[in-house]
């Protein structure tokens, strides 16, 4: 059911729907929001950078099994007229740095970032939807995912 967060005790609920485990403690224009569908896949997640220069983080803490490969997938798309930065930080380390949508974009893009490096610890993970140029910058997630092989 589509719906908008206005009180951050509800983003974790939202945010779960397609990222579970993760929530955030503010989001910019428009909250967090669950949408019915965004460039043909439904129940979507979207967010905003809070301002210009501080970005909307979703945030979870995940234990990381020794002995096999893990990975987190992270599927984002953007606004039609805009494009944002994701970063993604590992227990503070930056593990990608990548703009999301812009002229070039087909729509939904996948990234899959390895964490085997923190094998048989936990991690926390910071997804962050930065601003560009302040237009339209709109974080829509499809699905994150930890998984291992």
């Amino acid at each position: 059911v589509p719906r908008i967060a206005t009180n951050p005790q509800q983003f974790a609920e939202v945010i779960g729907e397609v990222a579970p485990g993760f929530t955030t403690n503010k989001s910019g224009v428009g909250d967090v929001s669950l949408q019915k569908g965004h460039m043909n896949r439904s129940t979507v997640v979207r967010t905003h950078p809070v301002n210009q220069t501080e970005p909307c983080v979703l945030f979870g803490t995940f234990a990381i099994p020794s002995g096999r490969k893990t990975f987190l997938v992270v599927n984002v798309a953007h606004h039609p007229e805009g494009d944002w930065r994701l970063e993604v930080k590992g227990n503070g380390e930056k593990l990608l740095s990548e703009d999301v949508g812009g002229p070039a974009s087909r729509g939904w893009q996948t990234f899959r970032i390895d964490l085997s490096k923190f094998a048989g610890k936990s991690v926390k993970l910071e997804l962050e939807n930065h601003a560009t140029g302040w237009k339209n910058e709109f974080g829509y997630w499809g699905g994150v995912r930890v998984v291992s092989e």
